[in-house]
């Protein structure tokens, strides 16, 4: 079975799992890649180079008199981001299957979608049955004739179980004979159940053009309602954080890989016989009274009547040979960790 990576939505290759001026590094999702470019501190991009050495708290200005961050109210001047990290994101936790809410206009950049809280769902559920229609390898045989001697011949019938539309004139015999050898057909049936996560998490980033500020740090606004109070930045795999103001460990998933599966349902010998009678009715669709009941023995038997139906009273056994068992696991794939200010 393929593995396969379910609830990572992460748009790509649009630099969802990587932003401008964090380094180099690649984050698989589903296909997405995270990418750098190079930048100056004119603007929102930070170089590579500064990135690297940025392990320290930005040094902020901050007007005596007012007491105002340089990036002025609502936001603050944050750390620049580590080599081979992405970010910063602002967060938002949605638990129970509610609606995650959009990036608002501050952070209008959707980063990766991943998911908290990996619950397992156990093996896959299998079941098999193995089934013969006995009355298939039997064929049935009706004859009607005008009087209750059976003596002039009107038509006849080759019939199963189901009831059939059958006129008989007067009289009536009828008989059933094992027509080929019985089979079973196995019906194997496989459930996996599905994982429930406590939570999708959405990520959402600085626009490109954010404002530059300290040293090689960009303004952070305050998170709006709906997403945690702090910044965070992510990366690929199990990771420590680094050192600076992003120092809350988060470890988040892509999806999971499933790889369960069952095995084989096989069936054992079918066995079946042939026997039964034919009873006949007086309406059309086997409605009306049931006015005879006509044994496997060719003899004739007096009746008038509109169709006629199976009365099959023959055994059949169709045994489960090897019976499914579950096979494989599932686990979380896709690991990332994210690094956040604490709340």
């Amino acid at each position: 079975m393929a593995t396969m990576w379910v609830g990572c939505v992460a748009p790509a290759p649009d630099n969802s799992f990587g932003f401008e001026g964090s380094g180099t590094d690649t984050a698989t999702s589903g296909g997405g890649s995270a990418d750098a470019s190079d930048g100056t501190t004119g603007n929102a991009s930070m170089s590579s180079t500064s990135a690297t050495t940025a392990s320290t708290t930005v040094s902020t200005t901050v007007d005596p008199d007012t007491g105002v961050d340089e990036c002025g109210p609502g936001a603050h001047c944050g750390d620049p981001v580590t080599a081979s990290w992405f970010g910063p994101v602002i967060i938002a936790r949605a638990e129970g299957g509610a609606a995650l809410p959009d990036c608002p206009a501050e952070y209008p950049e959707a980063g990766p979608t991943m998911l908290e809280g990996y619950n397992d769902p156990g093996p896959a559920v299998c079941d098999c049955t193995c089934e013969l229609n006995a009355a298939q390898t039997c064929t049935s045989y009706t004859y009607s004739y005008a009087e209750s001697s059976c003596y002039t011949y009107q038509n006849f019938l080759q019939f199963s179980m189901d009831c059939h539309d059958f006129t008989i004139g007067g009289g009536t015999y009828f008989y059933m004979y094992q027509a080929n050898q019985p089979f079973c057909q196995q019906m194997k049936t496989e459930d996996f159940p599905e994982v429930v996560w406590d939570a999708t998490i959405r990520s959402c980033r600085l626009p490109d053009d954010s404002v530059a500020c300290g040293t090689d740090g960009a303004c952070q606004p305050t998170p709006p309602e709906g997403f945690e109070a702090g910044l965070c930045i992510y990366k690929e795999g199990d990771a420590p954080c680094p050192d600076g103001q992003y120092s809350e460990k988060l470890s988040y998933w892509a999806g999971v890989d499933d790889q369960r599966d069952c095995s084989n349902c096989t069936c054992g010998q079918a066995v079946a016989s042939c026997s039964g009678s034919m009873h006949v009715f007086d309406a059309m669709g086997c409605g009306g009274n049931q006015v005879a009941d006509v044994p496997n023995n060719f003899s004739c038997v007096a009746a008038t009547g509109q169709s006629v139906g199976l009365n099959f009273t023959g055994e059949s056994n169709c045994p489960i040979q090897t019976a499914p068992e579950p096979m494989g696991t599932i686990a979380p794939a896709g690991n990332f960790t994210f690094c956040c200010q604490p709340g």
